[in-house]
């Protein structure tokens, strides 16, 4: 369980990664007033593009652990290892797949919501922070918060797979 964990948690680490490569193409700002100050205590003086790599991967290894542990759990309480091991993948490209698509319609909406100028409602973040470019602080904000959601749905989405195949092999014991 703990090695499927730590493999989850790479996988996770290198999508937020290249995620936050992503974002900070569309909106540089909202590292500069906002992620730059969230993960200050890990700024090592990497050059700037592995600083924003460093940020998306310290901000999704750990979910990444967690889904891996919780999948592990319920892929290893009645299967053998390599069994266990493929429904453990499965569920994780479950995961993937979600936080994908997630992310893209976070990008298409907050692409969208971009084009309008009326950025009242977002002023609680906007102006405290003094952002210059409300419209790509929020495309990347929207792009963000897919990706979580989209996390989210695929953790929920890879347990109900887990336990739909534990609950398929309890009525037929061949080897799923």
């Amino acid at each position: 369980m703990i090695a499927l964990a730590l493999a989850a948690a790479l996988i996770a680490g290198l999508y937020g990664a290249l995620h936050d490569q992503i974002t900070w193409s569309i909106g540089p700002e909202y590292f500069a007033k906002l992620k730059f100050h969230q993960f200050a205590w890990a700024d090592i003086g990497l050059p700037l593009r592995w600083h924003v790599a460093e940020i998306g991967f310290l901000a999704t290894w750990w979910v990444g652990a967690i889904a891996g542990w919780f999948f592990a759990r319920a892929a290893i309480s009645d299967s053998d290892s390599a069994i266990a091991i493929r429904r453990v993948i499965m569920a994780y490209g479950i995961l993937l797949a979600c936080a994908l698509v997630g992310g893209s319609l976070g990008f298409l909406l907050g692409r969208a919501r971009a084009s309008d100028s009326d950025f009242s409602n977002w002023d609680g973040y906007l102006l405290p922070l003094k952002i210059a470019q409300p419209d790509r602080f929020v495309w990347v904000a929207y792009v963000h918060n897919g990706s979580y959601l989209g996390g989210l749905v695929g953790l929920i989405a890879g347990m109900i797979w887990l336990a739909w195949v534990k609950r398929r092999k309890s009525k037929n014991p061949l080897p799923a």
